[in-house]
Order: C-alpha cells, then sequence, then structure tokens
C-alpha cells in the first residue's frame, strides 16, 4: 500500500514521546535489547531514484520493545522516510501499526537525500538512537526505504542488475553558420582547398554575447528533457572545455547558476578535445553509488584560432553537447573506459600564452602567442599510432573484440584523417559516423554533439554496443565502450 496506515494504536502515538523508554523487565526479552546491525548497502538502485540499506534489528518484538519499535517506524515515517515491512514482523507490530498481517506493505513518501549513503549505525545503540535528524539532508528530495525485520533470515526482494549509463542526450550549436568561401577570403586559400583537406563544408561560431556557458547550458537543458531528470536531482555537474569563460571560477560553476542546480557540485576537465570522454568516465565513478551526473562538452575555438591561419581556421567550430549519466538496467552501461596521456608530446596541441609562465600582459601586441597552435603532421602520427592500441585495449577490457561494436563515434577533427584511419581499425562491422563536413571540430563538444545527433535520428538501439573516441591536447587519447539502453 502507498500510503500511511488509517490507523495505530495509543501505544505507537505515546512512543514518539517515550522513544527511549526503559524495556518492560517483566518481558523474558528484557536483556535482549533492540540493536541495530551494521547496514548492508545493495549496491543497485531499486528505482532511479532510490537506494536500500538493510537494518537488521536484533532482539524480540515482545513486550514493550513493540511500541518502541513501532514509534521509531511511526518517527521515520513521519520524517518522510519509506518504511517497508518485513514479513518476519510479528503480527503485535503489525497490529500496533494497524496494518493486516501477513505481508510485505510500504508506506511511501518524499524524504530528503542522506548526507551520507549508508545510515550511521553503532552495534551499542538502540534503533530509537538512530533518528531521522542524524542523517537526512532536507534540501533534497528522494525516496529512501530501510527494511526492519527480527533476527533470522532476510528476504528482501532482490534489487535489479543496474549499471551507470546514459539516461539522455542533448546539444547546441549557434545560429551563425560560417562557409568555407568566408574562410578563404580570410586566409588566402580556396574553398576546394579547404573540402580536400578536410572534408568540413562549414561550421557554426557563436555569437558575440555568447561565452561557453551559454552553449553549456543550451546542451544541458536538452540533455536533461530528453532524460527525463530535473535539476534538483543532479548530483555533479562537469563541464569538458578547454575554452572556459574565464581563468576562474569553472565554467561548471557557471552553468550551474544557469540551470539553477544551486548546491550540485560543479567543476571543470580539461583534455583538450579528449575532454568529454575524460569528465564521463570520471562521473561515472562518483555515480557508482548512485545518482546522477550531467556532462557537458562546449568550447568556442573561433575565439582562439588566428583566422589569418588556414591550418587551424578551417577547422574549428563552437558548440556544445551534453548527457546525463545514471542508474540504468544492465546489460546496458558503460563497460569499460580506458584514457592515457602522454605529457612529453604536450607542445603538438596548445595555447601558449595566458596563462602563468606567459602571462598575457607580457605580450606584445603583433605577438600571437594567445591563439591555438598545432603541428598537423604530429597530431596524424599520434593518432594513427594510439588510437588502435587504444580501441583494442578498451575492448579487451570488457572481453569483447572489434567485430561486436555496432556504432563507432569518434572526435570529430578531420574528414581527411577520419577517413584514412577508418581501414586500421578493425571496427568493419561498425557504422562510422562522422558529422564533421557540417559542422566543423568543436573540440570538447565533437563526441556528445555526433552522439546526440545520432541518437535523435533513431539509428541507436537497446542492447547497440556504442564506441565513444577522441584525442586531443596533451597529448590525450580516450575511449569509452557502452552498451545503449537505459
Amino acid at each position: 500500500m502507498r500510503a500511511p496506515p488509517a490507523t495505530r494504536g495509543d501505544n505507537a502515538s505515546r512512543s514518539l514521546s517515550s522513544d527511549r523508554a526503559a524495556p518492560n523487565t517483566d518481558s523474558p526479552a528484557a536483556d535482549r535489547r533492540l540493536t541495530v546491525a551494521r547496514p548492508i548497502p545493495l549496491l543497485a538502485p531499486v528505482t532511479s531514484a532510490t537506494r536500500v540499506s538493510i537494518i537488521k534489528l536484533q532482539g524480540c518484538c515482545g513486550g514493550d520493545s513493540v511500541p518502541r519499535l513501532c514509534g521509531s517506524l511511526d518517527q521515520r515515517w513521519r520524517a518522510g522516510l519509506s518504511v517497508r515491512l518485513h514479513r518476519h514482523l510479528s503480527a503485535p507490530v503489525h497490529s500496533q501499526l494497524g496494518i493486516p498481517p501477513p505481508c510485505i506493505d510500504t508506506w511511501s513518501a518524499p524524504a530528503p537525500t542522506p548526507a551520507r549513503r549508508q545510515l550511521p549505525y553503532n552495534n551499542s545503540r538502540r534503533v530509537s538512537d538512530v533518528t531521522a535528524e542524524n542523517y537526512l539532508d532536507p534540501a533534497r528530495h528522494r525516496d529512501r526505504e530501510i527494511v526492519y525485520s527480527q533476527a533470522g533470515p532476510l528476504e528482501v526482494p532482490a534489487a535489479p542488475n543496474t549499471a551507470v549509463g546514459i539516461l539522455g542526450t542533448g546539444s547546441y550549436l549557434p545560429h551563425r553558420v560560417v562557409s568555407n568561401a568566408e574562410i578563404a577570403a580570410n586566409t588566402e586559400t580556396t574553398e576546394e582547398w579547404i573540402v580536400a583537406k578536410t572534408e568540413i563544408r562549414r561550421r557554426r561560431y557563436a555569437a558575440p554575447e555568447e561565452a561557453t556557458s551559454d552553449l553549456a547550458a543550451r546542451a544541458a537543458r536538452a540533455a536533461l528533457v530528453d532524460a527525463g531528470v530535473g535539476v534538483e536531482q543532479l548530483d555533479y555537474i562537469i563541464v569538458a572545455t578547454s575554452t572556459p569563460d574565464h581563468p576562474q571560477p569553472a565554467t561548471a560553476a557557471l552553468v550551474q547558476g544557469l540551470l539553477g542546480a544551486d548546491g550540485t557540485a560543479a567543476f571543470d576537465v580539461n583534455a583538450v578535445c579528449s575532454g568529454f570522454v575524460f569528465a564521463m568516465h570520471t562521473a561515472a565513478r562518483l555515480l557508482a553509488r548512485g545518482g546522477h551526473g550531467l556532462v557537458i562538452g562546449a568550447d568556442i575555438y573561433s575565439r582562439i584560432v588566428d583566422p589569418t591561419d588556414r591550418r587551424t581556421a578551417a577547422l574549428f567550430g563552437d558548440g556544445a553537447g551534453a548527457v546525463v549519466l545514471g542508474p540504468v538496467r544492465a546489460p546496458a552501461g558503460l563497460l569499460s573506459t580506458v584514457l592515457h596521456t602522454y605529457g612529453g608530446t604536450h607542445e603538438t596541441i596548445r595555447v601558449p600564452a595566458g596563462g602563468s609562465r606567459l602571462p598575457a600582459r607580457e605580450l606584445g601586441r603583433d605577438d600571437k602567442g594567445h591563439y591555438f597552435s598545432m603541428q598537423g603532421r604530429a597530431v596524424r602520427e599520434f593518432v594513427a599510432t594510439h588510437m588502435p592500441l587504444s580501441i583494442k585495449e578498451v575492448l579487451r577490457t570488457a572481453g569483447l573484440t572489434e567485430t561486436a561494436v555496432d556504432h563507432f563515434i569518434p572526435h570529430q577533427a578531420n574528414g581527411v584523417m577520419l577517413r584514412e584511419l577508418a581501414p586500421t581499425l578493425g571496427l568493419d562491422n561498425a557504422e562510422h559516423h562522422v558529422i564533421v563536413s557540417d559542422c566543423g571540430n568543436t573540440g570538447a563538444a565533437s563526441v556528445p554533439v555526433t552522439l546526440d545527433r545520432v541518437h535523435r535520428e533513431g539509428a541507436l538501439q537497446n542492447g547497440d554496443l556504442v564506441l565513444l573516441s577522441a584525442f586531443g591536447g596533451g597529448m590525450s587519447i580516450a575511449n569509452t565502450l557502452l552498451r545503449w539502453g537505459r
């Protein structure tokens, strides 16, 4: 039953004010005080918003221990905590609570999220000493559940096997479309050269009043709607970007403010174009015990590329993509991730100035140290060497081979490079999703933007194996294998 019982005995009501009353010395179980044993957490949520801890009550539900136990249950229910009555509870307890035995009944009410993932315990403390006020955080509201039982076997229904997976996706590309003709006019090159070298035909630029956090917030809202998750349910917001609004604070903090998710932990990750996969793995580890996370990749490279340099101006555009992570039913979810960084090659991709090593104030008027720079040939060699090895590693970790992959979603760096790389990866059975011709290289946003487009086009089916693959400055490389589904 999903509503509180209609009646309770007088003893149950009185027990709220006399919860610590001494046991009845006439009871044969007087020396067997009700105690709280160590909680046994179930690893998987019962639902996307519910986790279970089992509290085993040792002792006998007889004498005045019945009203004390009932008072404790009543106290928790009044505090908004879900209470499950197990069939091991004796008939007097059912009667005291006004619930007809024998069955498992549940009263459910919105409850604050515990500040800690497990209830506090102490083997010498009575159940009445463990009060809701000790561990409830009134700032959040979700269902919690505690199973009460007498000593003996606990017949607790098995929780579904769950994992951390993608609940929803979203993306945002700015309205302004920048053609190859416009790039060619500023870089003394031709439209044909741009297409021949990159396969890019257009890209998007952010409006002057738009910053990275604005793009990120738009993508985030779309992902939350797709997931059916409210901002009040978020535990973490992580933004992967190498073009933040400011050196500090974190762009994620600004996104949090735009979303109205006050109090949610928010921070940035910078692994350049690999950042989104790094951030998603970080979030998945943080959510291993439940909850929801918002992971966003967002960049505005139009602000840091030299508009006269055809090697970079032709490649980059602006955009943002996001996913909401949370509990999904296995076998769906993130299966394995492999991350690598090779700091000895850090000069291959960089923005030299603007940090503590070369402050912006030390730059001359004509100095281009604040622009993005890239050694194109070295990048190609790095990717050709490390990408196939990293893909083999992530598949081996999951116990799978290349032929099992259904969808390959790579970082949209350069269409020509991706086409040349494809035969070396062994992903012959996978559909390779490349959208770089339409939006260019959007940095950390490229993987989630592509994922969102593929998802909204209906290409992903439940059970499909999806490989997300990225590379970027550092140099860094990142691969995540997941099984699609909720």
